[in-house]
């Protein structure tokens, strides 16, 4: 692509020459190879648009093994892990759940444990490695609860049998 870009700015009459074309698409494939490495180290550079490779780099340097395979999921881990660093309080706790992509949660400290509420209904996406990530970043001595939200019968029953008969039962519950 940068070939093209290199041969508008050359006089017409040198466009002629093989020698001199082949010289611009060698520089414009170079160019190109440097642009697209620049932008992947760009990328490397934050957990949300790091390949691969960089986010195994990153989960060996933070102690992490990745409980699932989705590269998103274990992005939100990574970042989570990151949001950890530090001391803990109910508001790193908030933070590192905040990093999960599903799963709006709320954290508070009440009798002596965690409690760990998810607000929306049904379980997150990669629970396991929320529940890791906050395992990880709690003082050992505390238990976490956790507390799920459902849909009860008395929510379904608003429904009417033509919106309820298009769904599961497990839809239902968290719809």
């Amino acid at each position: 692509m940068r070939n093209n870009e290199l041969k508008r700015k050359v006089n017409k009459i040198n466009l002629t020459c093989p020698m001199v074309n082949a010289i611009l698409d060698a520089f414009g494939m170079e160019l190109d190879d440097l642009d697209s490495r620049r932008r992947q180290i760009n990328d490397d550079m934050f957990f949300d648009t790091c390949s691969e490779d960089m986010l195994k780099f990153y989960e060996a340097e933070a102690g992490i093994t990745p409980y699932q395979s989705d590269i998103d999921d274990r992005r939100y881990s990574l970042i989570a892990k990151w949001r950890a660093s530090g001391h803990t309080s109910v508001e790193t706790m908030q933070n590192i759940a905040d990093s999960w992509k599903y799963g709006k949660t709320e954290i508070d400290f009440q009798d002596g444990k965690i409690v760990v509420t998810f607000t929306d209904k049904g379980i997150p996406n990669d629970l396991e490695g929320l529940k890791a990530a906050l395992e990880d970043a709690k003082p050992a001595h505390l238990p976490i609860e956790y507390v799920y939200t459902y849909n009860t019968w008395n929510d379904v029953l608003t429904l009417t049998w033509d919106q309820a008969k298009t769904s599961t039962w497990d839809e239902l519950q968290t719809r």
